[in-house]
């Protein structure tokens, strides 16, 4: 694990942010006057753009590489962040909901391919990645009710978009290795092949 520390430093972060907005963000579109069904529609309609992205995920981690996937999508993380303090009402939390739908979306096919080119006991990775993963939610979830007692939603969405930067600097020590079958074929480059021959 410690060759490739910051990668799992990386997800832990990046995952720790994530855990925060699903305490800060309802929390913060409730106290701007949003009715139930409208933080419904913040939450949901993104959610479903985030999984039409998944569904090509393999294609463009194929394309631009796993890591610059995951270092895009920690930038939308803070961007997404720091966005919402100036977001007052519908719309503009709206913005702000789907940039940070959309750096959900771009996260996890990257950092499976990437946890999928480790080197050593593929179960042994996913295990660790599967645990700081977990961890990383569970505190950033817990935690983020600490920052919001004590410093507001301004500090809380400043402290989200500092975990989406140091996601984004630890993730410059992730590997980027192609991923490649024996014959030498990218693996998601045969799902692409696949997928446009059964169209």
């Amino acid at each position: 694990m410690a060759p490739h520390l910051p990668y799992f430093l990386a997800s832990f972060t990046w995952n720790y942010g994530l855990g925060m907005t699903w305490l800060v963000v309802p929390l913060y579109a409730y106290s701007k006057g949003l009715s139930g069904a409208e933080i419904g529609i913040l939450f949901s309609a993104p959610s479903v753009a985030q999984l039409a992205i998944n569904l090509v995920g393999g294609a463009y981690v194929d394309r631009f590489g796993g890591k610059r996937i995951m270092l895009a999508s920690s930038v939308l993380l803070a961007a997404g962040a720091a966005a919402m303090p100036f977001a007052q009402d519908f719309w503009p939390l709206f913005a702000a909901q789907s940039i940070l739908a959309l750096a959900r979306a771009t996260f996890w096919p990257a950092n499976w391919s990437i946890a999928a080119d480790l080197p050593g006991d593929r179960g042994l990775q996913a295990g660790r990645l599967n645990a700081v993963t977990n961890l990383g939610q569970i505190l950033g979830n817990g935690a983020c009710g600490f920052i919001l007692a004590f410093g507001g939603f301004n500090v809380t969405f400043s402290v989200l978009a500092a975990m989406g930067a140091v996601a984004l600097l630890l993730g410059l020590g992730a590997p980027q290795a192609p991923r490649k079958d024996p014959a030498g074929q990218s693996l998601f480059g045969n799902y692409r092949v696949l997928t446009t021959m059964a169209a």
